[in-house]
């Protein structure tokens, strides 16, 4: 039964992956995998884990429990599509909402990764709210990875620089910053384009508040230990 939810787990996440990628446009036409082959993929896969969802009851799983898995699997890709959505949009965030992001595209579905399988074992809200809190705090790790990594250009040409996309480093930095830096960013942000580079003369230095377990900078430090930092 287990082994069962993983799988459905799995071909969500890569299902999501794909159409993020075209979403994003993080494609090569040399590499010979186009646009429609991507979306028919994510569509097999999709399809595939709702299969395995509509017999869970015949692998065992109670019917209570397998009600409130599909129920919330389903939920979580649509938190999901939602997290995406708000990360197109071109204003900037405040630091909650952008942490609000970050959750909905990958903590929540990783907490429910995790979630699902206690699921199985046990009723017991303590100890799944800790199986879905440590899902939660991978799922944050893994998008602020992701976001880090989009900040500049990378071997397909994307760059949320350069695109003008507000991922979580530069929503953060525009929130920290002191106002004269923080109206250099815009500054430079404005144009849609500019060297990583110059961000870097943006400066930091970490500050040691925390708050449910995420670290805020509360003086400047150059953006290498920003990035470290995570």
């Amino acid at each position: 039964m287990a082994a069962a939810l993983s799988d459905v787990w799995k071909s969500l996440y890569k299902s999501a992956h794909l159409i993020d990628t075209v979403e994003d446009e993080e494609f090569l036409p040399s590499s010979g995998r186009n646009i429609g082959l991507k979306v028919n993929e994510a569509c097999q896969l999709i399809f595939s884990a709702e299969l395995i969802l509509a017999q869970l009851e015949e692998m065992g799983i109670p019917p209570g429990t397998a009600s409130t898995l599909r129920i919330k699997l389903n939920r979580s890709i649509l938190t999901m599509c939602a997290g995406q959505k708000a990360s197109f949009d071109h204003s900037i965030p405040s630091l909650e909402k952008a942490w609000e992001i970050v959750d909905a595209k990958s903590g929540d579905f990783f907490a429910l990764g995790c979630y699902a399988g206690a699921r199985l074992a046990t009723r017991s809200e303590k100890i799944l709210s800790c199986f879905w809190e440590f899902g939660q705090v991978v799922g944050r790790l893994v998008q602020v990875g992701d976001d880090v990594k989009d900040l500049w250009d990378n071997e397909k040409g994307k760059s949320d620089i350069a695109s003008g996309h507000w991922g979580l480093p530069l929503s953060y930095s525009i929130n920290v910053l002191p106002e004269k830096d923080r109206a250099r960013l815009k500054e430079l942000f404005a144009t849609l384009f500019f060297p990583a580079e110059r961000l870097f003369t943006l400066a930091w230095r970490p500050g040691d508040c925390t708050l449910e377990g995420k670290v805020y900078f509360t003086e400047p430090a150059p953006l290498q230990l920003l990035v470290k930092s995570f």
